[in-house]
């Protein structure tokens, strides 16, 4: 799977609206990594709390809210022990059914 064009890009940016700032960066952050096949973004909660600036409590806890909002979700078979992998949700990819990308 490839990263998002920049028409879809925008079009996510635009509608995360309704989340706060640090939010929308999160978003954004996970709609910038080129993702597995899956979907998941395979990096550390770590080391996407320092591309984002934010210590990783901050992060973890502005991930959870991001996830109950429903633009990221769990990759389960992309878990490794207790780490956990996420993608971007179907209502973050603008798709009207609930399937994330097959994997290949």
């Amino acid at each position: 799977m490839s990263t998002l064009s920049r028409e879809e890009l925008q079009g996510l940016f635009r509608s995360t609206v309704d989340l706060s700032p640090q939010q929308r960066l999160i978003v954004m952050l996970y709609a910038s990594i080129e993702p597995e096949a899956s979907g998941a973004v395979r990096r550390t909660s770590a080391d996407l709390a320092e591309l984002s600036g934010y210590n990783s409590q901050s992060f973890s806890r502005a991930r959870k809210d991001v996830i109950r909002a429903g633009y990221l979700v769990e990759v389960p078979e992309e878990r490794v022990g207790v780490v956990r992998y996420y993608a971007l949700s179907p209502k973050a990819l603008g798709r009207e059914d609930d399937t994330l990308p097959a994997a290949a």
